[in-house]
């Protein structure tokens, strides 16, 4: 669509000399859409692999699909793994092959994409606490999300992801992705303390539900087992290489 505009003698204007007018001017001019319509093909009709081997490479590699890793080797996180493996968070946790991590307040839910598709076993955890820390926000839990802004919100959100990414022993202490949502409200911090005592107030209880929620005895108790278990099979694996070894 494209915006038409015309003066009050039915004259086109663009869209500039539009906004130059007055408030009274602009009351007497009129602006409807009219639609354009464009004749499109897929790529693979035409010559352009020909005509323009560079274009076409480079095309290919933009909507080329995502580089998957190996997860052998990534950071593990076994209390998270639990629970995405058990679907034990408050809502609907969806891992998929995909470019967007979000939380969706219309259907409770957040979308992660795959571990392997991130660069670090910490980013991937270090995103899925940031949409879990929004999804404490729902209406139905502490209420946060229709009263806040979305710039408080998203620091929030990533205070919640730092002090529980620390907790869990993912990360330790305030990374540089946090650091630049603390720049980014640093003046609002100076000018008004009040602003950061309440953002870490709503802080420590999106924390604390996250906490009650994937610390729990049983996931606790879990944890401990793989741990055990972990190390049995590296004595077993250790023993198994000396018993091979040349004398």
């Amino acid at each position: 669509w494209r915006q038409v505009y015309k003066d009050k003698g039915g004259n086109k204007i663009s869209y500039e000399d539009y906004m130059n007018l007055s408030e009274a001017e602009r009351e007497q001019c009129k602006s409807y859409p009219v639609g354009k319509t464009y004749i499109v093909f897929n790529a693979e009709q035409t010559r352009l692999p020909e005509v323009d081997p560079e274009k076409w490479q480079e095309m290919l590699n933009r909507f080329a699909p995502a580089t998957l890793r190996n997860e052998e080797g990534m950071l593990r996180s076994p209390e998270l793994d639990y629970m995405l493996t058990n679907q034990a968070w408050i809502c609907p946790v969806n891992t998929q092959l995909s470019d967007k991590a979000f939380y969706s307040p219309l259907s409770d839910s957040i979308t992660m994409p795959l571990k392997t598709q991130f660069e670090t076993g910490e980013y991937f955890y270090g995103t899925l606490l940031h949409e879990m820390a929004h999804s404490t926000g729902h209406e139905s839990r502490l209420n946060r999300l229709a009263a806040t802004e979305y710039g408080r919100e998203e620091l929030v959100a990533e205070m919640t992801a730092a002090m529980m990414a620390s907790q869990l022993g993912i990360t330790k202490g305030i990374q540089e992705d946090n650091v630049a949502y603390l720049q980014g409200w640093l003046k609002n911090i100076q000018e008004k303390p009040e602003f950061l005592r309440t953002v870490m107030s709503d802080v420590n209880k999106a924390c604390d539900m996250i906490q009650r929620r994937v610390m729990t005895p049983e996931m606790a108790e879990h944890v401990k087992n793989e741990a055990i278990a972990s190390i049995d099979r590296f004595i077993e694996e250790s023993n198994q290489k000396h018993e091979k070894a040349p004398v």
